[in-house]
């Protein structure tokens, strides 16, 4: 079963993915995963681009899209991954009791990630999502 986390875990989360960009990302990952929440492990995969999964979004991303992202638009894309699942969490915190303490089921995470990435890639081929 995952940790408890509660919002101002959350808060905190954001604070360090705020001040930290990427890292402070990866860092909020690592935390989540060590609570047991199994998605940041994927998701910090990507984050740090350093294993199999991460390299695999990541291909995806620009085969799907046709375009080569420069470090500065993967980091924007990944610090916006962070912060999306961070808002999920929270989403689901506020349908609670002030404390979250069930994981996502696993194919929801692959869902999500997938769907992401499908979007993400998806919008910055018609040119209506503009990477920062």
């Amino acid at each position: 079963m995952a940790g408890i986390i509660t919002q101002q875990d959350i808060n905190n989360y954001k604070d360090q993915i705020n001040k930290n960009g990427v890292g402070g990302a990866i860092s909020v990952y690592q935390s989540l995963q060590n609570k047991g929440y199994t998605y940041a492990g994927w998701a910090g995969g990507v984050a740090s681009g350093k294993t199999v999964t991460g390299q695999a979004a990541l291909n995806f991303m620009a085969a799907s899209s046709g375009k080569t992202f420069s470090e500065s638009q993967l980091n924007n894309i990944r610090i916006d991954m962070a912060n999306s699942y961070l808002n999920s969490l929270e989403k689901k915190l506020m349908m609670g009791v002030g404390k979250l303490q069930k994981m996502f089921h696993s194919k929801i995470c692959v869902t999500f990630m997938k769907v992401f990435l499908r979007i993400m890639a998806s919008i910055s081929i018609i040119g209506l999502w503009s990477i920062r």
